[in-house]
């Protein structure tokens, strides 16, 4: 029967964000969960150097399905940003990360402040829906909100929003 001692056993040979402790003693896992022999992992980072940890999570996933009695390994990074990561201070690049100079970078959205995103890997879970109240909900309290959908197979917004008529873009891309 495969047991959580099993799984960090088998990551006690990868070495966690700090790139000195192993995964298991570096104190950034934050969420194992064994079910029907799937093991369910979340390896906290700071999000800034998501790419720089992605071959810490393919190591721990091939770590993980080489257990006996494991069908799946499902490894995600989440973001710690704000906190310290394995006694390495907020905002830290990871080991052999050049360090940042230079002006800061140009916002992907100018104008935009803050990006809330919701997402979901299933359908029918009421993602439209909860951006549809998020969106309401702030612009409630006074702030200005906009709302991008991307889902192709169904337009809920405009219904979660009463809307019949078509947008029309202006030739500088703002709505008429």
């Amino acid at each position: 029967m495969l047991t959580e001692k099993d799984v960090m056993a088998a990551l006690a040979a990868i070495t966690g964000p700090d790139g000195r402790t192993p995964l298991p003693e570096s104190g950034a896992i934050e969420g194992l969960t064994l079910r029907d022999g799937k093991v369910f992992l979340a390896i906290k980072i700071d999000s800034k150097h998501a790419a720089d940890y992605e071959p810490l999570r393919v190591h721990a996933t091939a770590a993980i399905k080489a257990v006996a009695g494991v069908s799946a390994a499902y490894v995600t990074l989440t973001d710690e940003s704000r906190a310290s990561v394995a006694g390495k201070p907020a905002g830290a690049a990871p080991p052999g990360a050049p360090a940042r100079r230079g002006p800061p970078a140009p916002k992907a959205l100018p104008g935009v402040e803050h990006v809330i995103a919701v997402a979901s890997g299933k359908g029918g879970v009421g993602k439209s829906t909860t951006a549809c109240n998020l969106a309401l909900g702030l612009a409630a309290t006074g702030l200005r909100v906009g709302v991008l959908d991307a889902d192709v197979f169904g337009p809920s917004m405009p219904r979660l929003f009463g809307l019949s008529e078509k947008p029309q873009m202006a030739a500088d891309g703002h709505k008429l």
